[in-house]
């Protein structure tokens, strides 16, 4: 496993990631992303029309809104976002949101 550092999102300010298995790493089967969002931020919609991706909070508390309804976010939740599917991620004024993202296939 190749230790990766924290980066900025390539096109969404505020939020950190830490890729830790990419694409290259699994024939394109899926990527793992580590996403650190600022308190009070939020990542803006997205839509990932052929990629399944889920979330796995790890610590802090926010929202995943979606064309389905709203998921609230805090430590241990999963969610479970198909392809197509409008989603925007928003950290509460506490603290900032940790949130393992797996995509399949694979972001990059």
């Amino acid at each position: 496993m190749i230790d990766r550092e924290w980066v900025p999102h390539r096109s969404i300010p505020d939020i950190m990631v830490k890729l830790l298995v990419s694409g290259e790493d699994t024939n394109g089967l899926l990527s793992l992303h580590l996403i650190r969002l600022k308190a009070g931020r939020r990542t803006g919609s997205g839509v990932h029309d052929d990629k399944w991706e889920a979330h796995l909070v790890l610590c802090g508390h926010g929202e995943c809104i979606m064309d389905k309804g709203t998921v609230d976010y805090s430590m241990g939740v999963t969610n479970l976002i198909p392809p197509g599917s409008f989603h925007e991620v928003v950290a509460d004024d506490e603290g900032d949101l940790y949130v393992l993202c797996v995509f399949s296939p694979a972001l990059y």
